[in-house]
């Protein structure tokens, strides 16, 4: 990002924009950039000014404490968002002056003279002030000092240091603020094999199997592999729970809470594996996806229209209100299936480097209402899973609660289950975190 030429006044404008609406709305963040957003004129501007809105995203304490501590009164809300936005790019340089210049230059067309020379000077002071706060931190490792740091809310720094310890949760604290490589995760066929080698310069190995990391810039390498249906852009760390569910062909699965698709698609493309590739020994297998009436819906559908070898269907129910039974009975369709899996709403606590805006909307108390949801929708999901057959819950969070709690809730409930596999995975360099559980009913 410290060589990029993309980012000009128009996307200066366009970021500053997106954080002026996101101070005053408080609304979600991916929601905000995209209004901003629409008619960026090419997809690395429109990158670049999201890297630098994440960046504000995920030093948001440190940045709004740096500027307001130096401010005898709060700037006009325009020029709030300059600065903040200014601070945000200044820190993905590595806190060096290099980015001063060019925003005090924006800052001198968009604000007065005297507002402009106020930014000068303030700016000039910020990268010492924001080093001297991550130098206080690793001094003094205190919940109050990580939380302003590395811009996480205190009770959960708290949280974390008592479950993981101090060292583990620091680890995760500056991994979830460093920006997130862009994952492909290849289906694996001699056609994905093709294209990778024919996009090798776009594309790098990473630690995990048929997951390749997207080199930076190369965004038109990205569409056409997109578009081929032989790649799909998801986090390594979603690919446990379909892999703990380990579908087979000829074999019925039921995706619950599946929207966008990623895990339905995977899912799929386990049972192709699974086949040796040959498609036309897939065509007995079928494959379910639910998921809330709403906007999302139709991002699922689209995912599984790229789904031509096994039979799929995607359904809109609410699994706790709904009568998902009758629907499936509706079209035809089993109500008992070979694998199910749940990836259940949660905290999202394991994916706050890839959703900044996350952790400051989550409450203390949010954790255990959803540990209440996700027992219910545990329930319910149990109700379709075949005798012999399997089910794997799963979250993206690291919350004892959310994971290991619920997985002893549900064999104390459900004694026709038992917990054959788990995996917790905590956000590392390459990966998000999460938990996934794999259940097999007794037949």
């Amino acid at each position: 990002m410290e060589n990029r030429k993309d980012f000009d006044f128009a996307e200066k404008s366009a970021v500053c924009a997106a954080i002026a609406d996101y101070l005053k709305s408080g609304a979600k963040a991916d929601g905000i950039f995209d209004r901003c957003f629409r008619s960026a004129r090419a997809p690395e501007a429109r990158a670049g000014a999201n890297a630098v809105f994440k960046s504000f995203l995920r030093n948001f304490l440190p940045i709004k404490s740096a500027v307001c501590g130096l401010c005898k009164k709060s700037p006009r809300p325009s020029l709030k968002a300059a600065l903040f936005c200014a601070c945000a790019d200044l820190i993905m340089r590595r806190k060096t002056f290099q980015a001063v210049d060019p925003w005090v230059e924006f800052i001198k067309v968009k604000f007065s003279k005297g507002e402009s020379g106020f930014a000068n000077a303030l700016l000039r002071k910020i990268p010492e002030i924001l080093e001297r706060t991550e130098k206080e931190a690793e001094k003094q490792p205190s919940p109050e000092n990580l939380s302003m740091a590395y811009s996480h809310p205190e009770w959960l720094v708290k949280k974390w240091i008592s479950e993981f310890g101090a060292e583990e949760t620091v680890k995760i604290l500056k991994n979830n603020r460093i920006p997130s490589d862009v994952f492909l995760r290849s289906s694996g066929s001699k056609s994905a094999r093709d294209l990778e080698k024919k996009f090798e310069n776009s594309l790098r190995p990473s630690p995990f199997e048929n997951f390749k990391i997207l080199e930076v810039g190369h965004w038109k390498a990205a569409e056409e592999l997109l578009e081929s249906g032989e790649f799909y852009a998801q986090d390594p760390s979603t690919s446990f729970a379909p892999e703990l569910l380990n579908p087979k062909t000829g074999e019925s699965i039921l995706d619950l809470c599946a929207a966008p698709g990623g895990k339905s698609r995977m899912c799929a493309d386990l049972v192709l594996r699974s086949a040796g590739f040959d498609r036309s020994a897939c065509s007995n297998s079928l494959l379910v996806s639910v998921d809330l009436p709403g906007p999302r819906m139709e991002k699922l559908s689209e995912n599984l229209s790229k789904i031509d070898f096994i039979k799929s269907h995607s359904i809109a129910s609410d699994l706790v209100s709904g009568s998902l039974a009758g629907e499936l009975e509706k079209r035809g369709l089993p109500t008992l299936f070979n694998r199910v899996l749940l990836d259940a709403p949660c905290s999202n606590t394991g994916v706050l480097r890839r959703r900044p805006d996350a952790r400051y909307r989550l409450e203390e108390e949010d954790i255990s209402s959803c540990s209440e949801l996700q027992k219910t929708l545990m329930a319910k999901a149990a109700k379709f899973t075949s005798r012999g057959g399997s089910f794997v819950y799963s979250t993206c969070s690291i919350e004892r609660e959310e994971n290991s709690e619920n997985a002893e809730w549900f064999t104390g409930n459900f004694p026709d289950f038992e917990l054959v596999q788990s995996k917790i995975c905590i956000p590392g360099a390459f990966n998000d975190g999460g938990g996934s559980f794999l259940f097999k009913r007794r037949s």
